[in-house]
């Protein structure tokens, strides 16, 4: 029997990007709705699970201050340490295409069937998309993104990641991934 994944055990669960972290804090891009001194649980794959209390707001995300005990502290200052030394000024990102987080996340997932489901989007490029979405589908399932049409190439805790079929020019990018004029999600904002 697998173990279960953060979703089956925590409930919200929401995608975040660790932009900085020290001994004390660490810095998140996420599209998680919280409040000052809420107690957070982070968890990233080098880290395992973090215990955190949010300690203030940024714009595309929030800082917080981390909350262990001193063995996990000292676990976790081995592996920054580890991070620094590994880190090589000439080595350059594999991806192909540059990242970033939209200025509006939010988004509608279209299916072949004509299905829709509001989405948020994580981060995108000119060549895909990583949404947080409640809808799991099997990886290479065809579908759209609001007017990006794609197909899914990796499941992730809290969403799926989209390689588009044709990739966009990047300053038409944001307004192609958002929502159809008359779909659920542009009707909510209205």
């Amino acid at each position: 029997m697998e173990a279960p994944t953060l979703r089956e055990r925590w409930s919200p669960v929401y995608p975040c990007r660790s932009l900085s972290i020290s001994s004390r804090t660490i810095i998140l891009a996420t599209p998680a709705h919280c409040h000052i001194d809420q107690d957070v649980l982070l968890f990233f794959e080098l880290t395992g699970v973090l215990r955190a209390r949010v300690s203030h707001f940024l714009n595309s995300g929030f800082a917080a201050r981390l909350q262990l005990l001193p063995p996990e502290l000292e676990a976790l200052n081995r592996k920054i340490a580890w991070l620094k030394k590994r880190a090589s000024p000439g080595l350059r990102d594999q991806r192909a295409a540059k990242r970033v987080v939209p200025r509006n996340r939010r988004s509608v997932v279209i299916l072949g069937n004509g299905d829709t489901y509001p989405c948020s989007i994580i981060d995108q490029s000119v060549s895909g998309v990583a949404v947080h979405s409640l809808l799991s589908p099997a990886i290479g399932t065809p579908l759209a993104i609001g007017c990006m049409l794609g197909r899914v190439v990796r499941l992730l805790d809290a969403g799926f990641a989209v390689r588009f079929f044709e990739e966009c020019i990047f300053e038409d990018l944001e307004m192609r991934l958002r929502p159809p004029i008359g779909s659920m999600v542009d009707n909510l904002s209205s």
